[in-house]
Formats: structure tokens, C-alpha cells, sequence
């Protein structure tokens, strides 16, 4: 089957970065979970599950992405509540495209999509 590289992110990295977020947010930042749940629009039980590692097992950041994770959850808690949602969706975005042309996404791609050998659309 042939996927776009935006059906792996949807699949591998949005998961992580959640993951990557909330665990953050309750053990660096010592937030609650139904707090980081709301924050997300997450169910009590998803963030229990990326907390535990139950959930986004697939795909692991770079540890050059982890401080930049840790930052846009940082700015998500300064800015007004009213704004904390644009922010996750354009910190979250700018994540996945870097993650896309880093060449993160390629072992996985190739290992879930019948793409040819030299596929290089992520870094177009």
C-alpha cells in the first residue's frame, strides 16, 4: 500500500509528541494529569497511557527535538488560555515538519508504505 508521509506522521509522530508533552508536563513540571488531559483535549486515560508508555510506542524523537518539545510546552502554559490551542497546533506543526525533513520519518515510511528506494519527497 502506498501512504503519504502525512499519514506517518498522523500515525507515529503526533502520538510522540503527545507523549513527549505530557510526560513533560506531569513529571518535570509536576502538572495533574486531568490538567495536562484538558489542556489536550485528551481523555484522562490516553494521557495515562503516554505517561506509561502504552500508547506512541513507534516512534522515538531525536534528543535534539526534546528541548524544543519541552519549550513549546513551556510557552503552551505562559500564553492566555484562549490562545494556548493555536499555540499547541502551530509548536505541534513546526515539530512534524522538522521531524518530516530530518529525515525522522524515513525507516518508518519505508517499513509501512511501498515507497521506492530513493523516495526523497520529505526534503522537497
Amino acid at each position: 500500500m502506498v501512504y503519504f508521509p502525512c499519514e506517518i506522521v498522523v500515525w507515529h509522530v503526533l502520538p510522540a509528541l503527545r507523549r513527549e508533552l505530557c510526560t513533560y508536563l506531569i513529571k518535570k513540571k509536576g502538572m495533574k494529569t486531568k490538567d495536562v488531559a484538558k489542556l489536550f483535549s485528551l481523555t484522562n486515560a490516553a494521557v495515562s497511557q503516554y505517561i506509561h508508555k502504552k500508547r506512541a510506542k513507534t516512534f522515538v524523537f531525536d534528543k535534539r527535538f526534546i528541548p524544543e518539545i519541552e519549550a513549546l510546552a513551556d510557552h503552551i502554559l505562559e500564553v492566555n488560555p484562549k490562545e494556548q490551542t493555536n499555540e499547541y497546533i502551530r509548536g505541534g506543526c513546526e515539530i512534524c515538519r522538522k521531524a518530516k525533513s530530518s529525515g525522522m520519518l524515513c525507516s518508518l515510511h519505508k517499513k509501512d508504505a511501498e515507497c521506492f528506494e530513493d523516495c526523497c519527497i520529505c526534503f522537497e
